[in-house]
């Protein structure tokens, strides 16, 4: 229980930090709904903007007793030239993802 509670305190520590930014008041990158053949007017294939619009995992980490899974998933934007990496924690069954 004290791993778990360790994974948390970290994933809960990382996210506070990445709020700490020099300029908050942009929007926050997300996921995105672009996607092959999302939209109508978008044709069936692979773009550039498509690829872009994926989320990265990143980050997995299985905590000492093996029932908890953190990981990060990293969102970019192009018009904002930046990114954000958003962290989950689960149970290693894949319930409970928060």
């Amino acid at each position: 229980m004290k791993n778990s509670k360790t994974l948390i305190i970290m994933a809960l520590t990382a996210t506070l930090l990445a709020g700490c930014g020099e300029n908050n008041s942009e929007k926050i990158i997300t996921k995105s709904e672009i996607g092959v053949g999302a939209l109508r007017a978008m044709p069936l294939q692979m773009t550039p903007e498509v690829l872009w619009a994926f989320g990265r995992l990143s980050d997995v980490n299985v905590s000492a007793d093996g029932t908890k899974i953190v990981y990060g998933v990293q969102y970019y934007s192009v018009e904002q030239n930046k990114s954000n990496r958003e962290i989950f924690v689960m149970n290693a069954d894949g319930s409970d993802n928060q």
